[in-house]
């Protein structure tokens, strides 16, 4: 293992425990994170659709540059975009619905349990 290994395990491991909270200047690059995935997820879209019009415009070498911070600023847009109005919406209603479910399978056992208790009581032979 490596000192950059071990000193980045460490320093995850300090940071973790004293449960620190990052200056607020950081807090967009912490937003971006929260939504990586759907960025993964969407970002080949803007990234053809991007480069297409980089095509259109006869491949100026210059724009390269600007182009790449264009791709980065709308991909990370879109994620944004599909983590707030998609997925997270989707993570709250599969939540619920699967919180419901287990109140209802945790209800429904104890009914059945009391039940079977009952009707052993009932089945056994009296003295």
């Amino acid at each position: 293992m490596t000192i950059l290994a071990v000193g980045t395990c460490m320093f995850i491991a300090v940071v973790a425990q004293t449960k620190w909270k990052g200056p607020r200047v950081i807090n967009p690059i912490l937003k971006l994170g929260q939504s990586s995935y759907e960025t993964y997820l969407t970002h080949m879209f803007v990234v053809f659709g991007l480069f297409q019009l980089f095509i259109l415009a006869g491949k100026p070498v210059r724009a390269v540059p600007a182009l790449f911070i264009v791709v980065v600023a709308a991909a990370s847009l879109l994620g944004a975009v599909v983590a707030r109005f998609y997925s997270e919406p989707m993570n709250r209603f599969i939540r619920q619905r699967w919180a419901n479910r287990k109140t209802e399978l945790a209800v429904s056992q104890k009914l059945e349990s009391t039940d079977r208790e009952a009707r052993a009581k009932d089945s056994s032979p009296s003295d």
